[in-house]
């Protein structure tokens, strides 16, 4: 069976899906337990994913500054791989974050004592010690959204030090109020808003609106980002199968497992294909050291 460009960017789109909403900021009422010290993995836009080495992201003092014209960004990456732990704003819920899975967040503030910020949509409050507020300008890399081909990338940066975007993350045909190769900022990933627009961006999160976007009234949803995990796949065990085989290495742990996948789908209620995204995702395709060493796929425990 012939595997469609369609196809093998499938995974690397639900990767990044939940790569972005559940690493980055999904909130948790459990603690980060292990996670500090595990392997951190970027994708790419072929749906490719590796790990990438461990940087810490801390700006020199000089880079922070009390007052901006060009806005401002939290950066998460100022202990290279480790968690940081925030509190929801809206329900106070506890919730953990990674730097090394994304440096930036947009700052909205002081709150509390605490710096209060927006990453991929969730408002949350985090100790400033844990944290640093940095003028935008002074960012070598600030994490984007750009329409290539018709589609929509996102570029995530993960050490704003350097001008460099370990994921490339592709979010499927682009809206058609986006313009190809025009540079657009946002921090929920539903709204957009212009390379000069960045300060009003901020401001009307901190007013609870998004006016200012050029889609006010059109928000855009990835299909895969709000997919239920008790939903049901499509593709057939074979089907599944190629797609995974088209990715991965002969060594791969995940090589041909589609239809222990699918049996689990068929038997506890689980996507097999978001089953397949989270352990790609996890394992760099069933590469990792703990999937080679414990055959373990999702780095649980």
């Amino acid at each position: 069976m012939q595997i469609s460009k369609g196809q093998k960017l499938l995974l690397g789109v639900i990767c990044l899906m939940l790569c972005f909403t559940a690493s980055m900021s999904f909130s948790m009422q459990a603690d980060a337990m292990d996670y500090e010290g595990e392997e951190i993995t970027a994708v790419d836009e072929n749906g490719d994913v590796y790990i990438v080495e461990e940087e810490n992201g801390s700006v020199p003092e000089d880079g922070i500054s009390l007052y901006s014209d060009s806005g401002k960004i939290v950066n998460f990456n100022t202990k290279g791989n480790e968690v940081t732990n925030y509190t929801e704003a809206a329900t106070g819920n506890s919730g953990y974050t990674n730097g090394m899975c994304g440096a930036d967040a947009a700052y909205l503030g002081e709150e509390n004592g605490k710096v209060k910020f927006m990453l991929s949509g969730v408002i949350g409050l985090v100790n400033s010690g844990e944290v640093q507020v940095v003028d935008k300008s002074r960012a070598a890399s600030v994490s984007y959204y750009t329409v290539s081909g018709g589609r929509l990338y996102h570029y995530v940066t993960t050490n704003i030090t350097q001008n460099a975007y370990p994921s490339k993350l592709d979010n499927g045909p682009a809206p058609s109020y986006l313009n190809e190769g025009w540079k657009y900022y946002s921090y929920d990933g539903h709204y957009f808003y212009t390379e000069d627009a960045f300060s009003s961006m901020l401001e009307d999160y901190q007013n609870g609106n998004r006016s200012r976007s050029v889609n006010s009234g059109n928000p855009f949803y990835n299909y895969y980002q709000y997919l239920p995990m008790r939903s049901r796949t499509q593709y057939s065990a074979d089907e599944l199968n190629n797609i995974i085989n088209s990715q991965t290495v002969s060594s791969s742990k995940m090589r041909g497992l589609a239809g222990t996948i699918i049996s689990n789908q068929d038997t506890y209620g689980v996507n097999g294909l978001l089953m397949s995204a989270i352990a790609a995702n996890e394992s760099a395709w069933g590469t990792s050291d703990i999937a080679q060493s414990k055959n373990n796929l999702f780095g649980l425990n």
